[in-house]
């Protein structure tokens, strides 16, 4: 066998090996976009159970009424989140630019949190969220004090606010205390996202993302094989 002859097979086997890693790599990430195909529904899954358990759409989970004039929608950006939203309309008002909540406002907060934790807590669902976070907005209307940035400061102070009625309300070393410790955080939104009227603009929103852990397991154990 000559020179060029022998070249052209190396060539050739070269060529072939390099098809078939091609191949093989298009087939891995085929397979794994349909994993995580798979795992997104399974996650939307439970996030829609959830929402239908809350709003009494599940006829085997009965809710009582405190959840019942609040909305509860699945977020339009997020598959695996759903919001829970309190706002002037349903009972949470606030005094004027500031983050005191009204006495006439706190049973209807101390009712929701009793439930959406009652609810939340268990550890079959706890296991599935992965966080609870409480998001203040308010209206329009700037805040005289500071313009600029006092709508900002105020919204999440008045997340601050409900967060710790929250701990108040079921105790700081009870277990949905510890839960709500584990899970929540808070964040103000200021004007972003304004409704319809003031009333509903004045808000505060519990977003609940569920777990993607499945999708980090097995991400993890392609990583450990690789360095295997």
């Amino acid at each position: 066998m000559d020179d060029e002859e022998r070249n052209q097979q190396e060539f050739d086997f070269n060529s072939s090996m390099t098809d078939l890693m091609t191949s093989l790599m298009v087939i891995f990430v085929l397979l794994l976009v349909i994993l995580f195909n798979n795992i997104g529904e399974k996650g939307q899954k439970i996030r829609d159970k959830m929402v239908d358990d809350l709003t009494n759409q599940n006829p085997q989970t009965v809710i009582n009424n405190s959840l019942k004039d609040l909305k509860i929608t699945k977020s339009e950006e997020d598959p695996l989140s759903f919001i829970v939203n309190i706002d002037e309309q349903s009972g949470l008002k606030f005094e004027s630019n500031k983050s005191d909540i009204m006495p006439q406002s706190k049973q209807k907060l101390k009712d929701m949190y009793i439930e959406l934790l009652d609810y939340v807590c268990k550890p079959e669902n706890k296991q599935n969220i992965d966080s609870i976070q409480i998001i203040g907005y308010t209206d329009s209307q700037p805040v005289k004090a500071d313009p600029k940035f006092g709508n900002l400061s105020l919204s999440q102070d008045r997340a601050l606010s409900v967060l710790k009625y929250g701990l108040y309300v079921v105790g700081l070393d009870t277990e949905k205390g510890t839960c709500l410790q584990d899970l929540a955080s808070i964040n103000g939104r200021g004007m972003a996202e304004q409704k319809p009227t003031f009333a509903e603009s004045r808000r505060v929103e519990f977003k609940i993302r569920l777990k993607s852990y499945e999708q980090e397991k097995h991400i993890g154990l392609f990583n450990g094989s690789r360095k295997k």
